[in-house]
């Protein structure tokens, strides 16, 4: 298993329902131990490279599409721990929601890419074995923008289709 290079990242989904005396209740939490997708060698690193700019992309222009046609707000939060990136916060009535978008681009380009989750965890620095979607690059290295976008469409929709 190639470590030498490793994406640590922690998915949090968290709901809130703010309708109690202007105090926010916590609905529910669901989120991965921090995990540590490992690539079996720098092959798979190098794949992920060339997949993950393009599927943040196609799952942010998703996201928007989704926002468009549903009764949620959404916007972006900076986060930089435990390491940089992006959470989609949605909002409706007394919800809030917070997504992690890097695990949506993880689902688009890894097989099969479901960490193990857990109800009010705590993060944990296992490693995470992950394979890359090889179906997404063709033979000369290029993306298959179309498969890309199916893929990104799916795990977007996924999450709007489970809000409350």
């Amino acid at each position: 298993m190639y470590t030498g290079r490793e994406i640590s990242r922690r998915s949090l989904v968290t709901g809130f329902d703010s309708s109690q005396s202007g105090r926010s209740r916590r609905l529910s939490t669901l989120s991965t131990f921090l995990m540590k997708p490992t690539f079996k060698d720098s092959l798979a690193w190098e794949q992920a490279q060339v997949l993950m700019q393009p599927a943040m992309l196609r799952v942010v222009d998703n996201i928007r599409k989704e926002i468009e046609s549903s009764p949620w707000k959404g916007t972006y939060k900076e986060v930089t721990a435990p390491i940089p990136g992006y959470h989609l916060c949605l909002t409706r009535s007394q919800y809030q929601i917070e997504v992690d978008v890097w695990e949506l681009c993880y689902q688009v380009c890894f097989k099969e890419y479901e960490p193990i989750q857990h109800l009010f965890s705590q993060e944990n620095e296992a490693a995470y074995p992950v394979e890359i979607d090889t179906r997404l690059i063709d033979d000369l290295g290029e993306v298959d923008w179309q498969l890309l976008e199916s893929k990104a469409q799916q795990s977007v929709r996924k999450v709007f289709n489970t809000l409350p």
